[in-house]
């Protein structure tokens, strides 16, 4: 939209530039026309005009005779014109108007706006920023399917997951797919460290069954397999304290695919048993995980429902006019929740140790996850639908004191999520195969 906007208007000055030079040469002819009658009659046009009677007597000889040199020769000083103030303009006011005074607009002037200025706005408008432009660059990823979340250990060993089963892993210089074993759609991805990584996620196609793999580091196995089970998020404390959130449906067909109840799994290092079970109604689905630790971990819930668990139980509060997905912190007073708001706003909660509050931030943004360095470098990643042609993927950055938009291009793709290995390696990925890197 800005790309046609700028080019609509650049079109709309060449308009008024050539409306301009039309009327500038309309006037011109007219000035110069009026030259002529300021100017002494020339003696050709004092021979052709009648005057009196003496002019209509048939010339005698000495008429006829032809002039002799003394007619011949201009006229001497008597006859010459008029002082300064009579004089006709010089050269530049009595010289014909130039071709730029008198010539038709050029087609550049008077053409309709090309293809440019009226269609939509074309691939290059729509292609993301190179680094000349912003200091996100766009990576190969070689998938064209949907890239849901991204973590790493380091800035050379970092995973993605998405749709059909996909990870990807970069290694510092190129991203490579790795043999998932599934084609379940992954969802979220954690690990603690590169030999033991967690992934999750759900099959859509037939029933509800949600899958949880586990990389070892050299191969991905399915740890579990939950029917009627749907899995979105996973977040650990260690090795042996893992949690995964997400829903629970019924059979394929059973009151059709409405979820009856959010649900949290803790792995223990040897087994995954139930940490949580909604009862029927709202929450419904865990979106998103985070924790200070083993015993003071956050769920988001949907309906702006937050779940708290202190070690001992899970307690729950809402947020009013909330859709939260994405959860990110510092510390147990320093937490922050993104997602957006009933009407399709951005919104940022903030949770201090205490209290939940709404944060100011840039609108018009849906925002679906978190990461952060500190307190004062914190991204959160989303975008909005783009003009009826794709997506507008926004990314925006906290500096301990306001949110500000620091990406926002259209790219055909959503961003749906963020991580980094310090402040100056930051990942996003997101729809079509979407991979953004900001170095610094």
């Amino acid at each position: 939209m800005g790309g046609y906007a700028v080019k609509r208007n650049r079109w709309l000055v060449l308009f008024l530039f050539a409306a301009v030079l039309l009327a500038g040469g309309a006037c011109a002819p007219q000035h110069h026309a009026g030259d002529d009658d300021i100017g002494p009659a020339d003696d050709d046009d004092n021979d052709a005009t009648p005057d009196d009677d003496d002019d209509l007597t048939p010339p005698d000889d000495d008429d006829s005779t032809p002039p002799d040199d003394d007619d011949s020769t201009p006229p001497d000083d008597d006859a010459t014109p008029p002082d300064d103030d009579a004089t006709p303009p010089d050269d530049d006011d009595s010289t014909p108007p130039s071709d730029d005074d008198t010539l038709p607009p050029s087609d550049d002037d008077t053409l309709p706006p090309s293809d440019d200025d009226t269609l939509p706005p074309s691939d290059d408008d729509l292609t993301p920023p190179d680094d000349d432009i912003s200091p996100w660059g766009e990576m190969t990823s070689g998938t064209a399917l949907a890239l849901n979340n991204v973590w790493g250990t380091a800035a050379s060993d970092v995973f993605a997951v998405g749709d059909e089963g996909t990870i990807l892993h970069y290694d510092g210089a190129s991203w490579s797919a790795m043999t998932s074993g599934t084609t379940f759609g992954l969802s979220d991805i954690w690990g603690a460290a590169s030999t033991d990584v967690f992934a999750v996620g759900t099959d859509w196609n037939l029933i509800h069954d949600g899958i949880i793999l586990h990389f070892d580091g050299s191969s991905w196995t399915s740890v579990t397999d939950q029917q009627y089970l749907a899995f979105y998020a996973v977040w650990g404390d260690s090795p042996d304290d893992v949690f995964v959130g997400g829903g629970s449906y019924g059979p394929w067909g059973d009151d059709d695919d409405t979820p009856t109840g959010a649900v949290v799994l803790r792995y223990d290092g040897a087994s995954w048993s139930s940490s949580y079970a909604g009862a029927a109604g709202a929450p419904y689905e865990v979106l998103g995980l985070w924790g200070a630790s083993g015993s003071d971990v956050y769920a988001l819930a949907d309906n702006g429902v937050i779940l708290h668990y202190d070690g001992s139980g899970w307690g729950q509060q809402t947020i009013p006019d909330a859709y939260l997905g994405g959860l990110w912190g510092t510390g147990p007073s320093d937490i922050f929740a993104v997602g957006t708001n009933n009407g399709g706003q951005a919104l940022i909660e903030h949770y201090d140790g205490s209290s939940w509050s709404p944060m100011s931030c840039p609108a018009a943004l849906a925002m679906s996850r978190a990461w952060g360095d500190a307190h004062s470098d914190v991204y959160a990643v989303g975008g909005v639908l783009y003009a009826g042609w794709g997506f507008r993927g926004s990314i925006l950055h906290y500096d301990g004191a306001v949110w500000s938009i620091v990406f926002d291009q259209a790219l055909h793709a959503l961003l749906m999520g963020v991580w980094g290995s310090s402040a100056t390696d930051v990942f996003a990925v997101g729809t079509g195969g979407t991979i953004l890197h900001y170095g610094g």
